[in-house]
């Protein structure tokens, strides 16, 4: 709701709050799920870092659980960090990590390549119009 509405913080806090709960839960899918919001807050506040530090995090335990729809929402949002940072002109973007746009633009496609085939796969056309 509060992502929705363009109210990071309170997105982040309400999150944080679900991950923490659901980590002494241990339910792994929840945490999938989670980590993957968090990932996409930092994404719409351009802090590719944190995003792709909580995304690749949520693939890696969604993969756990055969979760396929978080793993190719995931593979989109990463694909689309890439990109950004492939055309972020700030002073912030050109001291990232990826100061080679070539590097990030293929690890753009092929993020969003595979978004593609697990949306296919799982048959999410929700996601597939998404990307």
């Amino acid at each position: 709701m509060y992502e929705n509405q363009q109210d990071y913080p309170k997105a982040l806090e309400y999150f944080s709050r679900a991950l923490k709960i659901q980590e002494e839960l241990k339910v792994t899918d929840g945490i999938a799920k989670t980590l993957s919001y968090i990932g996409s807050v930092y994404y719409h506040q351009s802090d590719y870092d944190n995003a792709l530090s909580y995304l690749f995090r949520s693939t890696q335990l969604a993969r756990e659980v055969s979760n396929e729809l978080v793993r190719g929402d995931n593979q989109g949002v990463i694909g689309e960090a890439y990109l950004s940072m492939a055309k972020d002109t700030s002073e912030m973007g050109r001291q990232h990590l990826f100061r080679n746009k070539k590097h990030a633009l293929e690890k753009a496609r092929l993020h969003l390549d595979s978004a593609i085939v697990i949306q296919r796969k799982v048959d999410n056309l929700k996601g597939l119009v998404l990307l």
